[in-house]
């Protein structure tokens, strides 16, 4: 009965090597059957007029230069700051553009979603699940979604960002402090790109 079973299972493994073969034939060599191609042709608009000395001019040296852009300051940034050991993020901005800023910015979070927002309060309520704890296998164990309560108050030709716990008070922990060094690091972010 073993010597069937052996060769019943010898007979199958052969079978199906040419069955594989078959099914997947070798295409290593088929580069050599290719044909070549014609050259790339280069457009006329892209290539008229424009010399290769033209293209490696150096600004300021024979042509004049907008100064615009090198002039022009560079946004304010957002700091975070500390108060009776407790930190804050500061924003260079008055309350109104402030929280226009700041909407745009929470938006471009990783990891964070915006639930519902009162500009009447100066309150975001957002979802944040931090992007840096991995997607491994076990992430379910470690990753948790955190409902925060983002309080913005206007403070003169500035605005201030608090973490806030269920009850309205200033939240003072590790996890709300990363946070607002991640808030403070998109908003510095985003107003290099204007």
């Amino acid at each position: 009965m073993k010597k069937i079973i052996l060769i019943l299972f010898a007979l199958f493994s052969l079978s199906a090597c040419s069955t594989f073969n078959s099914l997947f034939p070798d295409t290593r060599t088929s580069y050599k059957q290719a044909q070549a191609m014609p050259d790339l042709e280069i457009p006329p608009d892209l290539t008229a007029g424009t010399s290769i000395s033209d293209m490696m001019a150096i600004p300021g040296e024979g042509k004049t230069v907008s100064t615009q852009t090198a002039n022009t300051p560079l946004p304010k940034q957002a700091q975070i700051q500390t108060v009776n050991d407790k930190i804050l993020l500061s924003v260079p901005l008055e309350f109104s553009q402030a929280w226009l800023q700041i909407k745009q910015t929470l938006t471009g979070v990783a990891g964070m979603t915006i639930g519902a927002e009162d500009q009447n309060k100066g309150t975001f309520e957002v979802i944040y699940e931090d992007p840096s704890q991995g997607d491994g296998w076990f992430s379910f164990l470690t990753n948790k979604k955190t409902s925060y309560v983002i309080s913005v108050t206007g403070v003169g030709d500035k605005s201030e960002l608090v973490i806030l716990n269920s009850k309205g008070e200033w939240k003072v922990t590790d996890e709300s402090d990363q946070l607002l060094n991640t808030i403070m690091t998109q908003y510095n972010v985003t107003q290099g790109m204007k």
